[in-house]
C-alpha cells in the first residue's frame, strides 16, 4: 500500500479552510497534516511533517506568500506547492510560480476540482484527468528548487532569543510572545531585531525558515 499523500494548508479563513479540509478528508489517499492561518507555524508544521503538498491561500493579509513559498521549497525541494486565489489575479500567481509554486486553483473551483489535482506519483503531484482549462500548465515543468549553499553558522545565539524564535514559529504575534515571557513588546522587538541581524535576513519569517533548517528551534 502506498504512502498517503500528505497535505499542509496555509489559509486565513476558517470556514474555507474547513470546507478544504473536509473535501481532502474523504480521499484516503490523503492525509492532511496541519492548517493554519500564521506563516511562521506553516514553516514550522512542514519541518514537523514534511508535507508532498503545500495549499497556500494568496489573498491572507499581512503575508507574504512569496517568502513563504520560497522558505517551504528551500525546506522541501521535492514538495509541491498549490496556490489558491479568489480572484485569480494573474499578477499574483505569477509572483507565486516565479517563487516555486507548481500550479494554481480559484477558489470557486475547489469543491469541484481539489480532490483531483492532488495525486501522489514519485514524490510528485500532478493533474489527473478531466482537469483541461486550469491553471496548471507549470505542473510539469516546474522541477525541484535547487537549494543555496547554507550560510555559515550564525553568531552566537541567546536562550532567550532562540524561545523568541520557537513562539515565533507557533505562530504567535508579538504581544503574545511577550505576555508569554512576561516582557514588554519593545523587549521583544529588540530581541527580534537582534536575531534578525545575526542570522543575516530581513524578516521574521525568514528568521523563523531559517532557524528550521539549521535545525536551532524544536517544532514540538
Amino acid at each position: 500500500m502506498r504512502q498517503p499523500t500528505l497535505v499542509l494548508i496555509l489559509e486565513s479563513h476558517r470556514r474555507f479552510a474547513e470546507r478544504v479540509r473536509l473535501l481532502l478528508a474523504v480521499d484516503e489517499s490523503i492525509q492532511i497534516v496541519g492548517s493554519t492561518s500564521s506563516a511562521e507555524k506553516a514553516l514550522a508544521l512542514a519541518a514537523r511533517y514534511r508535507p508532498d503538498v503545500f495549499l497556500v491561500d494568496l489573498d491572507i493579509r499581512g503575508v507574504d506568500y512569496v517568502e513563504v513559498i520560497r522558505g517551504f521549497r528551500e525546506m522541501q525541494p521535492e514538495a509541491r506547492v498549490l496556490v489558491m486565489s479568489a480572484s485569480g489575479e494573474r499578477g499574483a500567481i505569477r509572483r507565486a510560480m516565479n517563487a516555486g509554486a507548481s500550479g494554481s486553483i480559484r477558489k470557486a473551483r475547489v469543491a469541484a476540482t481539489l480532490s483531483n489535482v492532488i495525486e501522489r506519483s514519485d514524490g510528485k503531484i500532478a493533474p489527473r484527468d478531466g482537469l483541461r482549462g486550469h491553471r496548471l500548465e507549470r505542473w510539469d515543468r516546474a522541477g525541484p528548487v535547487r537549494a543555496d549553499p547554507p550560510p555559515a553558522l550564525p553568531a552566537l545565539m541567546t536562550s532567550r532569543e532562540l524561545e523568541v524564535l520557537e513562539l515565533l514559529a507557533q505562530g504567535r504575534s508579538t504581544q503574545e510572545v511577550a505576555d508569554t515571557l512576561g516582557v514588554s513588546v519593545l523587549t521583544i522587538r529588540g530581541h527580534v531585531r537582534r536575531v534578525l541581524v545575526k542570522l543575516g535576513v530581513h524578516s521574521r519569517l525568514e528568521a523563523v525558515a531559517f532557524a528550521l533548517r539549521r535545525g536551532l528551534i524544536q517544532t514540538d
